[in-house]
């Protein structure tokens, strides 16, 4: 009940009553999407969430399936890559990492926009052609370095935001032709995410049935 009223809030229902609201995820791009990232899930926790990620690694004592991770083995992780149910998987310290479509879903079934933080634009397409899922994906243009470190407090040197300006350039050239939005004229990093939030409700509304 909870969840409905905050939906309904965000969405200006004004006490008339609602279809339900297809949501979509969104995936941030440039030099700022880690800072955008983590002040969405700050100030609006009801609207936006990572998906949990599959992990063939051995849980921790207490941990628990489903809380910070969905646990499995190496064999169905690679099962589930070969029938592609994984938007993007990748292997650290020998275990293998992965989110899946299921885990998306989950997400955008709670009435909230599933952030997706992938690092290859065939992650996107694979949502798009597999999953007939289709993502808001903003670009946020930062037209210089030290913009980068006057807007996000956690570079707090010049050659940090050089490096995030440089990655932010990359982006922008191999996710060109998936980009929905692009911000370009923000005056602070709190601009940036309003304007973020105010295109995905946008989106949003477009998409009711």
């Amino acid at each position: 009940a909870d969840f409905l009223k905050q939906i309904f809030s965000y969405f200006g229902a004004d006490g008339v009553e609602e279809k339900e609201v297809p949501m979509r995820p969104v995936c941030i791009r440039g030099a700022l999407k880690y800072a955008v990232y983590s002040e969405l899930l700050k100030n609006y926790p009801c609207r936006f969430s990572f998906g949990l990620e599959t992990t063939s690694s051995r849980p921790r004592h207490g941990e628990i399936s489903g809380c910070r991770y969905h646990f499995t083995t190496e064999e169905d992780m690679l099962e589930g890559i070969r029938t592609n149910q994984y938007v993007e998987y990748y292997k650290k310290h020998n275990d293998m990492y992965g989110l899946t479509i299921n885990s998306v879903n989950e997400i955008l079934d709670q009435g909230r926009h599933c952030i997706l933080d992938v690092s290859h634009d065939r992650s996107i397409r694979q949502l798009k052609s597999i999953a007939n899922i289709d993502p808001i994906v903003i670009f946020i243009d930062s037209p210089s370095a030290e913009q980068i470190m006057q807007f996000d407090d956690d570079v707090m040197c010049e050659a940090s935001a050089h490096s995030l300006f440089r990655t932010g350039e990359h982006e922008k050239i191999t996710f060109d032709y998936l980009i929905t939005h692009t911000i370009s004229d923000a005056s602070s990093l709190e601009d940036i995410v309003e304007k973020v939030v105010a295109i995905c409700k946008e989106e949003s509304k477009r998409s009711k049935v």
